[in-house]
């Protein structure tokens, strides 16, 4: 059996374009409800690269934006269970 035939009997998928439109009803990152807190964050990427990142935390959760104009977060983290230590400043000055 020659290369030719081996391969024209392989069937290729044809990529299926998206119809899905976006929603009117997405919130952009800067604009969403119970934010905590919210600024930017550098992410260790690779090759040593350190991108900057539009970070949130919501009531429960920590979201990552590639801006803040975004409306998919790249990073989803659920906080509950977590606890918040207040004055971590003074707990690694702190002499004994």
């Amino acid at each position: 059996m020659t290369k030719d035939v081996l391969f024209s009997r392989v069937k290729t998928k044809k990529k299926k374009k998206s119809t899905r439109k976006t929603d009117s009803l997405e919130v952009i990152a800067k604009n969403l409800p119970n934010v905590i807190y919210s600024g930017e964050l550098l992410q260790k990427g690779k090759l040593s690269m350190w991108p900057r990142r539009y970070a949130v935390v919501q009531d429960t959760k920590l979201l990552v934006f590639k801006s803040d104009k975004e409306s998919k977060p790249l990073v989803n983290i659920c906080l509950s269970g977590c606890v918040c230590v207040s004055n971590w400043v003074g707990f690694l000055t702190h002499k004994k």
